[in-house]
């Protein structure tokens, strides 16, 4: 009911989709400027380059391997709304997931966010199947 209406108001998927999708991005943008995001390549977080910038568990070393060297300047940008969008919608990939994550080492946001993501994930995949289905007219009461 809270979701769809019962079929009669598809709308509510939305906006249960941007609330959730506000909060993940919420989470991920402080995950980020607390320094709890970590790229999610297991040869740049071996690599020498990160490796300098990771010791310092006291900054950003995200935020600074990006902004500071060749591969972290070509690397994709981190984007708190698009991560968080990346999480939550099943079958599109922005590429923030591949490319970013959240670190349970670093500092408690990441925490927060790496289990949460679990749950926002299910959520999305429940949410948006229940939206088009509510949209395609295969969830409707009838009387």
């Amino acid at each position: 009911d809270w979701v769809i209406g019962y079929g009669h108001r598809p709308s509510r998927a939305i906006t249960a989709s941007l609330i959730i999708i506000g909060f993940t991005a919420g989470l991920a943008y402080f995950s980020w400027h607390k320094g709890d995001m970590v790229p999610n390549s297991d040869i740049i977080l071996t690599s020498e380059n990160w490796l300098t910038f990771a010791k310092d568990r006291s900054g950003n070393a995200a935020a600074e391997w990006s902004a500071n060297t060749e591969t972290g300047r070509d690397y994709q940008t981190f984007y708190s709304g698009t991560y968080a969008a990346d999480v939550f919608i099943p079958l599109i990939d922005f590429g923030q997931e591949s490319a970013w994550s959240p670190s349970t080492e670093r500092g408690w946001w990441g925490v927060w966010l790496y289990w949460l993501s679990w749950i926002i994930k299910t959520l999305g995949w429940i949410i948006t199947a229940l939206g088009a289905a509510a949209v395609t007219g295969i969830i409707r009461n009838e009387s």
